[in-house]
């Protein structure tokens, strides 16, 4: 009689090949409700990691690399630019 081999836990997911695979979804707190403007800015960030990694070929080994760097230009892109506006809308530029 021929033995039944249990399968393995990982047969059933997608492979990724060091990539996220495009079904994950962030992780969010039980609770939090982005608003708008927050959830836009995450969105901008995760656009701009993911070109990071894009441009390295998606080598693993670098997402939290690209994403810390993602927040920061995001953060620099709408911080200027806030910046700016709030100025304008004072009558100061």
């Amino acid at each position: 009689m021929a033995s039944r081999q249990k399968a393995s836990p990982t047969a059933s997911r997608p492979e990724t090949k060091g990539r996220v695979a495009h079904h994950a979804k962030p992780l969010r707190l039980r609770g939090a409700r982005p608003n708008g403007a927050q959830e836009q800015r995450y969105v901008m960030i995760e656009q701009a990691a993911y070109f990071r990694a894009a441009r390295r070929g998606f080598e693993p080994g670098h997402e939290l690399d690209d994403w810390l760097a993602a927040e920061a230009e995001i953060e620099n892109l709408v911080g200027a630019s806030g910046r700016s506006a709030s100025r304008a809308a004072q009558g100061q530029e």
